[in-house]
């Protein structure tokens, strides 16, 4: 088990915003990774009530089950398990009552969650490109939603203010408007007519 505290800025951007970000960075496929999010709820949305949010992962090279707490804005407590392909695979064919691994049960069980009432409410894909910078790890994102397609910006840092100021002066110097997102639980649940940005 991992936890560790996740400070990120995050961005919602237009494709041409994507693409320009893209060629200025020079991503590559070395910078890429596919990855399949599925999130979890019980029926009365303990999770969400608590602030919270439980996913499963699975790219070609890992799988991880995470379990977000938020802190405060734009931190969030992760406590993630790295778990085989073959227990991704268990947790997937078994889509009504979800054994975890132990160690986010119990984290799970703290919040008054019990893991056998937990259900897959989202499941999309998404392409990532990732790079580090000295401030800190540049994050572009297209995540294939059900009924869209969307694009978004993360920077990822070790601490708060020294983020803020580097993510502000990033949009400036890219002429990106700030468009703080919806965390991509939120984004799974929209449709494209209400799906909207200026």
């Amino acid at each position: 088990m991992a936890q560790e505290l996740e400070i990120e800025f995050k961005n919602i951007i237009s494709a041409q915003e994507y693409q320009a970000l893209f060629q200025a960075y020079s991503f590559s496929d070395q910078d890429k990774s596919r990855q399949r999010n599925i999130y979890y709820d019980t029926p009365d949305h303990l999770l969400k009530e608590k602030d919270a949010a439980l996913r499963l992962r699975v790219t070609d090279h890992y799988a991880h089950v995470t379990l977000k707490q938020s802190i405060e804005e734009n931190q969030k407590l992760e406590t993630t398990d790295s778990i085989s392909h073959d227990e991704a695979n268990k947790i997937l064919d078994n889509q009504e009552s979800t054994a975890f691994s132990p160690e986010v049960s119990r984290v799970l069980k703290n919040l008054g969650v019990n893991s056998e009432d937990l259900y897959a409410f989202a499941d999309f894909t998404t392409i990532r490109y990732e790079k580090e910078l000295p401030i800190g790890l540049l994050v572009l994102d297209q995540s294939y939603f059900s009924h869209f397609t969307d694009y978004e910006l993360e920077l990822e840092v070790a601490n708060h203010q020294d983020g803020q100021t580097a993510f502000q002066q990033l949009l400036e110097d890219h002429g990106i408007s700030k468009r703080p997102a919806q965390n991509k639980i939120a984004r799974s649940q929209l449709d494209q007519a209400t799906y909207r940005f200026d």
